[in-house]
């Protein structure tokens, strides 16, 4: 089957859920996009080491379209083995290691990604005091001192504008009051959009 032909075997609801996380997908990606012009900063070529966590998380929601791609090319029952061999706690099974050194590597489904993976790095949220402040990583800190020393001073004097991970949070609960504000480990996530598109597809 297809995407389209896929997505056409969940409810209604659950298909506008997919169209609209999708739509967020986009609009986060040009968002990140211009931040990232503005500002100079840019993720280290071939570096996958923020795709190495285990603690990344993530909801059903937004895993939703990944399990309609994955039923569609027939990768579903792979990707649920794959999780199953796993900790409950682990690294992404769609995480590909590449070369010899310990963070390279890349996404091997990269369209459907996350919000986590394509607001890291250029995202920002309020500290405990209100202040606005980057959420990145440590070759970003390391590699682009002055780039990240410019943008942090930009946003506390609100010269600058990133986008905000609470925003995007409320955006996601807002298409789905239920699962859009559960965070689960990415692997559970996965396996749940999984089971759920699945059951769709057995009653067609």
């Amino acid at each position: 089957m297809t995407f389209n032909e896929t997505l056409n075997c969940l409810s209604s609801t659950d298909q506008q859920m997919v169209g609209q996380i999708l739509s967020l997908f986009e609009g986060v990606d040009t968002q990140t996009q211009t931040f990232c012009q503005e500002t100079g900063l840019r993720c280290q070529k071939g570096c996958g080491d923020c795709c190495t966590a285990e603690t990344i998380e993530t909801t059903l929601t937004e895993a939703l379209p990944l399990a309609v791609y994955l039923w569609s090319k027939d990768l579903a029952q792979q990707a649920l083995d794959a999780i199953e061999a796993r900790p409950v706690h682990e690294t992404c099974i769609f995480y590909r290691p590449e070369g010899l050194n310990n963070g390279e590597g890349f996404c091997s489904v990269y369209p459907y990604r996350f919000g986590v993976c394509r607001l890291f790095s250029f995202a920002a949220r309020k500290d405990k005091y209100g202040s606005l402040g980057l959420v990145t990583c440590k070759h970003i800190k390391e590699n682009q001192t002055q780039e990240y020393k410019e943008v942090e001073q930009k946003l506390q004097k609100k010269d600058a504008k990133a986008p905000m991970l609470s925003a995007y949070a409320l955006s996601v609960a807002s298409i789905d009051p239920v699962h859009g504000q559960m965070l689960l480990p990415v692997n559970q996530a996965v396996k749940q959009a999984i089971e759920k598109v699945g059951f769709y597809i057995s009653k067609h």
